[in-house]
């Protein structure tokens, strides 16, 4: 999300990369409440899921390069965001503040992840061949049943590899991208997107893959070898479909670039929104084509407004007082 200020210069290339993120991610969540008995709709979410979240996890560790910068902005902002919201969506979601802690509620997977990889990439960036290491052990983390939603360990490791990747792109690679062929891109881009919609509608790749908290054994695979194919496959469309997208997003700007520099607080608000309108016509109603349709309209609606400099503004101000006085108060004096 919105976690690069003060890293580097914005680029209206990730700006609207992000944006487009954020809309499939509001829109990701609310089609997981009509999933459900939906095959169509159980496709799309896998599908979503296989690229949204390693396309954001990548961006941010691509804006991660200046080490220092990054640790403080992490300790400043996101570490008192990841305690509030914590919090917030463990009343949300019925929950203890420790365990909460312990298993981080709803979306907070994704800052607890980042935070950790944030403070720990100065030492994790100098080990020998750490690209590959990362890869092998997010394969084999599926072998372990036991390995899940405890502190995210799951997805902490499996969505490594997709950080440091994008910590070790830099603009050259960036460039290169942008002179291939914009048919090429878009070709490629279809043709893997239809592959891996066959793959999961035909039970090559379980449905569960891409949230990453699953062992092979749990989504019932007859092998540990599929089901380590089955993962490395999943990694492999990411990053591909991340490449395509960065051919294909324009760096330039846009209506819609403004709302990629607010994701923040568009994840962090959004499943608020959803809660309170769950049992609405939007996700109620028998007629799943008008639930799609209002839920694509509502998806644009929360960017919109969730995404006003305003709200990021605030959630920025009060985070940033509260991790000041926490964490960095000798510094800052």
């Amino acid at each position: 999300m919105n976690l690069r200020e003060n890293c580097t210069n914005r680029s209206y290339l990730f700006d609207n990369f992000k944006a487009l993120l954020i809309f499939i991610v509001v829109l990701g969540h609310m089609f997981l409440k009509i999933s459900e008995g939906n095959g169509y709709i159980r496709l799309s979410v896998a599908y979503i899921y296989t690229f949204h979240m390693p396309a954001f996890i990548f961006i941010s560790g691509y804006f991660s390069k200046n080490l220092e910068k990054c640790r403080r902005n992490t300790l400043v902002t996101l570490l008192p965001i990841y305690v509030i919201f914590s919090i917030i969506y463990s009343l949300v979601y019925n929950q203890s503040i420790v365990g909460a802690i312990v298993n981080p509620p709803g979306i907070m997977w994704y800052l607890f992840c980042i935070i950790i990889w944030k403070l720990s990439l100065e030492h994790i960036s100098k080990v020998r061949f750490v690209l590959l290491v990362s890869i092998v052990l997010a394969l084999y983390v599926g072998v372990n049943p036991e390995i899940g939603k405890l502190f995210s360990f799951s997805r902490l490791v499996c969505f490594l590899p997709f950080f440091l990747l994008g910590y070790y792109f830099d603009q050259s690679v960036i460039d290169r991208i942008k002179k291939i062929p914009y048919w090429i891109s878009v070709c490629i881009f279809i043709v893997v997107s239809f592959v891996t919609v066959l793959a999961y509608n035909y039970g090559f790749i379980d449905m569960m893959m891409p949230y990453m908290v699953s062992s092979y054994d749990q989504m019932h695979y007859s092998s540990i070898w599929l089901g380590l194919i089955s993962r490395f496959f999943v990694f492999f469309v990411a990053f591909i479909i991340i490449l395509c997208l960065i051919r294909i997003i324009p760096n330039k700007k846009l209506f819609f670039t403004s709302f990629g520099s607010n994701t923040l607080s568009i994840y962090l608000l959004h499943p608020l929104i959803i809660e309170v309108l769950a049992n609405t016509i939007i996700f109620k109603s028998d007629n799943i084509l008008l639930c799609v349709v209002l839920q694509i309209l509502l998806s644009i609606v929360l960017v919109f407004v969730l995404g006003q400099n305003i709200v990021s503004k605030v959630i920025k101000e009060i985070s940033t007082k509260i991790g000041r006085v926490c964490f960095l108060d000798d510094e800052s004096n």
